[in-house]
């Protein structure tokens, strides 16, 4: 009996979800096809990456956070955007961050030398970028528990020397922390 009022549970979750409490679009015409052929060329792209002809890590890290920014801001609203359609502010991002991502495509291999010592200022801003619209990406898909971790292990980088004991270090400054945060990506 509590196995069927398990199940009679489950179902009202998901009819829930279907009806409104999700936060992904039912999307239509342009938007659906550029999902569908976005998606199909991602898999195939990295079916044939990690089979056939590799590259090196940096490059498939960066292109795949494109591929994750090119199908989030359209797949997934803000808490206050709109069910069917893609908004002109999820756009933005969209093409904010193609563009911070193929700016590190470019500078690869110069960033590559750059990081540890002197990046640009320009590096640090498309970093940064790609930093933030991961935390956004990843707040819509899963809520804001994973994002605020981040942000406290980025802010414990930045204020790190005024925390006494065992848990203080040195601290690092913004751009180390960017760095850093982007050596881990």
């Amino acid at each position: 009996m509590k196995l069927f009022n398990f199940i009679r549970k489950e179902r009202d979750l998901s009819e829930e979800v279907e009806e409104g409490g999700s936060k992904k679009r039912e999307l239509s015409g342009f938007w659906k096809k550029y999902v569908y052929v976005v998606g199909l060329v991602m898999a195939l792209f990295h079916i044939y990456v990690l089979v056939f002809a590799p590259i090196a890590h940096w490059n498939l890290y960066s292109i795949h956070i494109l591929f994750s920014f090119l199908l989030v801001f359209p797949l997934y609203r803000s808490s206050t955007g709109s069910k069917g359609t893609v908004p002109w502010y999820d756009v933005i991002l969209l093409i904010l961050g193609v563009f911070a991502v193929g700016y590190c495509l470019v500078e690869a291999r110069g960033m590559a030398y750059r990081m540890g010592a002197a990046p640009t200022t320009l590096d640090l801003v498309a970093i940064g970028i790609i930093i933030a619209l991961l935390l956004e990406g990843t707040r819509r898909i899963y809520g804001m528990i994973l994002p605020s971790i981040a942000l406290l292990f980025l802010i414990y980088c930045l204020i790190g020397n005024h925390i006494p004991g065992v848990l203080g270090h040195r601290g690092y400054s913004l751009s180390k922390t960017i760095v850093n945060a982007n050596l881990k990506l």
